[in-house]
Protein backbone atom coordinates (compact mmCIF):
# COMPACT_ATOMS: atom_id res chain seq x y z
CA UNK A 1 0.00 0.00 0.00
CA UNK A 2 2.71 2.43 0.27
CA UNK A 3 4.77 1.65 -2.98
CA UNK A 4 3.91 3.57 -5.76
CA UNK A 5 4.12 2.82 -9.93
CA UNK A 6 2.90 4.20 -13.25
CA UNK A 7 -0.11 2.06 -14.40
CA UNK A 8 -1.41 1.42 -17.80
CA UNK A 9 -5.59 1.02 -17.76
CA UNK A 10 -6.66 -1.59 -20.58
CA UNK A 11 -9.82 -0.61 -22.52
CA UNK A 12 -13.50 -0.97 -21.15
CA UNK A 13 -14.22 -3.83 -23.54
CA UNK A 14 -11.18 -5.65 -22.88
CA UNK A 15 -11.49 -5.80 -19.29
CA UNK A 16 -15.24 -6.77 -19.96
CA UNK A 17 -14.02 -9.80 -21.89
CA UNK A 18 -11.68 -10.74 -19.38
CA UNK A 19 -14.03 -10.69 -16.54
CA UNK A 20 -16.99 -12.68 -16.32
CA UNK A 21 -20.08 -11.27 -14.83
CA UNK A 22 -20.20 -11.52 -11.11
CA UNK A 23 -22.38 -13.80 -10.00
CA UNK A 24 -21.73 -15.09 -6.42
CA UNK A 25 -22.13 -18.75 -5.53
CA UNK A 26 -23.71 -17.81 -2.14
CA UNK A 27 -25.68 -14.82 -1.64
CA UNK A 28 -28.48 -13.47 0.84
CA UNK A 29 -31.89 -15.09 0.45
CA UNK A 30 -34.40 -15.09 2.54
CA UNK A 31 -35.84 -18.39 0.46
CA UNK A 32 -32.60 -19.98 1.40
CA UNK A 33 -30.79 -18.81 4.73
CA UNK A 34 -27.24 -19.30 4.55
CA UNK A 35 -24.08 -18.72 7.58
CA UNK A 36 -21.66 -16.45 6.59
CA UNK A 37 -18.25 -16.54 8.44
CA UNK A 38 -19.34 -18.60 11.43
CA UNK A 39 -17.64 -19.32 14.61
CA UNK A 40 -15.80 -22.95 14.39
CA UNK A 41 -15.19 -24.83 17.72
CA UNK A 42 -12.01 -27.50 18.31
CA UNK A 43 -14.21 -29.98 16.91
CA UNK A 44 -13.96 -28.86 13.21
CA UNK A 45 -11.60 -25.92 12.96
CA UNK A 46 -8.80 -28.99 12.27
CA UNK A 47 -10.75 -30.10 8.88
CA UNK A 48 -11.21 -26.28 7.96
CA UNK A 49 -7.74 -25.30 7.85
CA UNK A 50 -6.73 -28.67 6.81
CA UNK A 51 -9.50 -28.07 3.05
CA UNK A 52 -8.28 -24.71 3.03
CA UNK A 53 -4.36 -25.77 2.69
CA UNK A 54 -5.41 -28.43 0.27
CA UNK A 55 -7.24 -25.92 -2.22
CA UNK A 56 -4.85 -23.45 -2.50
CA UNK A 57 -1.78 -25.84 -3.05
CA UNK A 58 -3.55 -28.24 -5.58
CA UNK A 59 -6.46 -25.64 -6.75
CA UNK A 60 -5.70 -22.62 -6.36
CA UNK A 61 -2.28 -22.32 -7.80
CA UNK A 62 -2.78 -23.70 -11.16
CA UNK A 63 -6.06 -20.84 -11.48
CA UNK A 64 -3.57 -18.55 -10.87
CA UNK A 65 -1.24 -19.84 -14.22
CA UNK A 66 -3.87 -20.24 -16.24
CA UNK A 67 -5.56 -16.41 -15.50
CA UNK A 68 -2.33 -15.15 -16.12
CA UNK A 69 -2.19 -16.97 -19.23
CA UNK A 70 -5.79 -15.33 -19.97
CA UNK A 71 -4.89 -12.22 -19.20
CA UNK A 72 -1.46 -12.32 -21.36
CA UNK A 73 -3.67 -13.44 -24.40
CA UNK A 74 -6.90 -10.55 -23.85
CA UNK A 75 -4.38 -7.69 -23.13
CA UNK A 76 -1.21 -8.81 -25.34
CA UNK A 77 0.94 -8.42 -22.23
CA UNK A 78 2.06 -10.34 -19.66
CA UNK A 79 1.27 -11.77 -16.95
CA UNK A 80 3.53 -13.73 -14.54
CA UNK A 81 1.43 -15.74 -12.71
CA UNK A 82 2.92 -17.03 -9.31
CA UNK A 83 6.42 -15.70 -10.54
CA UNK A 84 8.74 -13.90 -12.99
CA UNK A 85 12.25 -14.33 -13.63
CA UNK A 86 14.58 -11.84 -15.10
CA UNK A 87 18.23 -12.88 -16.40
CA UNK A 88 18.43 -15.61 -14.31
CA UNK A 89 19.54 -18.73 -16.69
CA UNK A 90 23.15 -18.03 -15.67
CA UNK A 91 22.90 -16.13 -12.50
CA UNK A 92 25.07 -17.04 -10.08
CA UNK A 93 23.27 -14.43 -7.36
CA UNK A 94 19.69 -14.02 -7.54
CA UNK A 95 18.04 -11.01 -5.86
CA UNK A 96 14.54 -12.22 -4.84
CA UNK A 97 11.79 -9.93 -4.49
CA UNK A 98 8.04 -9.30 -3.93
CA UNK A 99 6.37 -6.05 -4.89
CA UNK A 100 7.47 -2.61 -6.03
CA UNK A 101 10.94 -2.58 -4.78
CA UNK A 102 11.18 -5.01 -7.77
CA UNK A 103 11.65 -2.71 -10.88
CA UNK A 104 14.65 -0.77 -9.04
CA UNK A 105 16.68 -4.11 -8.45
CA UNK A 106 15.55 -4.68 -12.74
CA UNK A 107 17.41 -1.32 -12.99
CA UNK A 108 20.56 -2.71 -10.81
CA UNK A 109 20.81 -5.57 -12.49
CA UNK A 110 20.94 -4.35 -15.54
CA UNK A 111 23.47 -1.59 -14.56
CA UNK A 112 25.63 -5.03 -12.82
CA UNK A 113 25.60 -7.30 -15.98
CA UNK A 114 26.87 -4.38 -17.52
CA UNK A 115 29.97 -4.94 -15.07
CA UNK A 116 30.07 -8.88 -16.44
CA UNK A 117 28.48 -9.74 -12.96
CA UNK A 118 26.20 -12.60 -13.22
CA UNK A 119 23.59 -11.35 -11.27
CA UNK A 120 19.38 -11.76 -11.92
CA UNK A 121 16.02 -11.64 -10.08
CA UNK A 122 13.27 -13.38 -8.88
CA UNK A 123 10.32 -12.11 -8.51
CA UNK A 124 7.32 -13.27 -6.03
CA UNK A 125 4.03 -12.18 -7.14
CA UNK A 126 1.70 -14.82 -5.49
CA UNK A 127 2.93 -15.33 -2.24
CA UNK A 128 0.06 -17.66 -0.67
CA UNK A 129 0.08 -20.02 -2.16
CA UNK A 130 3.83 -19.98 -2.28
CA UNK A 131 5.63 -20.88 -5.25
CA UNK A 132 7.55 -23.63 -3.89
CA UNK A 133 8.63 -24.51 -7.88
CA UNK A 134 11.27 -21.29 -7.35
CA UNK A 135 13.36 -23.91 -5.54
CA UNK A 136 14.48 -25.31 -8.64
CA UNK A 137 15.70 -22.10 -10.20
CA UNK A 138 17.35 -20.62 -6.99
CA UNK A 139 19.06 -23.58 -5.86
CA UNK A 140 21.52 -23.24 -9.39
CA UNK A 141 22.92 -19.93 -8.05
CA UNK A 142 25.40 -19.76 -5.69
CA UNK A 143 24.00 -17.12 -3.31
CA UNK A 144 20.05 -15.14 -2.79
CA UNK A 145 20.11 -12.14 -2.12
CA UNK A 146 15.91 -11.78 -0.57
CA UNK A 147 15.27 -8.08 -0.01
CA UNK A 148 12.28 -6.93 1.94
CA UNK A 149 10.14 -4.31 2.87
CA UNK A 150 8.51 -6.79 5.64
CA UNK A 151 10.13 -7.83 9.02
CA UNK A 152 8.79 -10.03 11.76
CA UNK A 153 10.01 -8.41 14.51
CA UNK A 154 12.13 -10.88 16.87
CA UNK A 155 12.88 -13.05 13.66
CA UNK A 156 13.87 -12.06 10.04
CA UNK A 157 11.69 -11.49 7.16
CA UNK A 158 8.97 -13.77 6.52
CA UNK A 159 9.84 -14.37 2.56
CA UNK A 160 13.18 -15.42 3.98
CA UNK A 161 12.30 -17.91 6.23
CA UNK A 162 9.97 -19.11 3.48
CA UNK A 163 12.74 -19.40 0.93
CA UNK A 164 15.05 -21.17 3.15
CA UNK A 165 12.43 -23.28 3.84
CA UNK A 166 11.40 -24.70 0.54
CA UNK A 167 15.27 -24.42 -0.17
CA UNK A 168 16.11 -26.89 2.38
CA UNK A 169 13.37 -29.02 1.28
CA UNK A 170 14.10 -29.86 -2.21
CA UNK A 171 17.82 -30.12 -1.14
CA UNK A 172 17.13 -32.17 1.52
CA UNK A 173 14.62 -34.66 -0.97
CA UNK A 174 17.00 -34.57 -3.89
CA UNK A 175 20.89 -34.07 -2.65
CA UNK A 176 21.41 -30.96 -3.94
CA UNK A 177 23.29 -28.00 -2.49
CA UNK A 178 22.26 -24.74 -0.69
CA UNK A 179 23.48 -21.38 -1.92
CA UNK A 180 24.14 -18.97 1.03
CA UNK A 181 21.30 -16.58 1.37
CA UNK A 182 21.75 -13.27 2.45
CA UNK A 183 18.28 -11.31 3.68
CA UNK A 184 17.96 -7.41 3.68
CA UNK A 185 15.39 -5.32 5.26
CA UNK A 186 15.10 -1.97 3.70
CA UNK A 187 11.92 0.22 2.62
CA UNK A 188 9.89 -0.24 6.26
CA UNK A 189 7.32 2.90 5.95
CA UNK A 190 7.41 3.44 2.44
CA UNK A 191 10.70 4.72 2.33
CA UNK A 192 12.23 4.40 -1.28
CA UNK A 193 14.89 1.76 -1.70
CA UNK A 194 17.88 3.33 -3.96
CA UNK A 195 20.06 1.62 -6.30
CA UNK A 196 22.92 2.69 -3.80
CA UNK A 197 21.28 0.68 -1.03
CA UNK A 198 20.44 -2.47 -3.54
CA UNK A 199 24.43 -2.43 -4.55
CA UNK A 200 25.45 -2.39 -0.85
CA UNK A 201 23.28 -5.47 -0.05
CA UNK A 202 24.93 -6.71 -3.22
CA UNK A 203 28.22 -6.31 -2.02
CA UNK A 204 27.15 -7.12 1.78
CA UNK A 205 28.21 -10.61 2.98
CA UNK A 206 25.52 -10.65 6.29
CA UNK A 207 23.06 -13.10 6.63
CA UNK A 208 20.91 -10.74 8.07
CA UNK A 209 21.31 -6.87 8.09
CA UNK A 210 18.79 -3.95 7.48
CA UNK A 211 19.80 -1.53 4.59
CA UNK A 212 19.04 2.17 4.73
CA UNK A 213 19.26 2.79 8.96
CA UNK A 214 19.63 6.82 9.55
CA UNK A 215 21.71 6.09 12.33
CA UNK A 216 20.86 9.48 13.41
CA UNK A 217 17.16 9.05 13.70
CA UNK A 218 17.62 6.54 16.61
CA UNK A 219 18.16 8.87 19.45
CA UNK A 220 17.87 7.02 22.12
CA UNK A 221 16.79 3.99 21.14
CA UNK A 222 19.62 2.25 20.88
Amino acid sequence: SHGYEPVEIPQRELVDKFLPPYNPPYKLDVDNPLTFGPLVGPEWYLETRYAIQETLNNEVKQKIVEVADEFTKIFGRKAFGLYEEYKTDDAETIFVTLGSISGVVKEVVDELRKQNEKVGLLRIISYRPFPTEISKILLKAKRIIVLEKCISLGSKGPVFEDIVSCLYLDAYSNGNKLPFVNNYICGLGGRDVSKEEIIEAYKDKDVFKFIGVKKENLGSFI
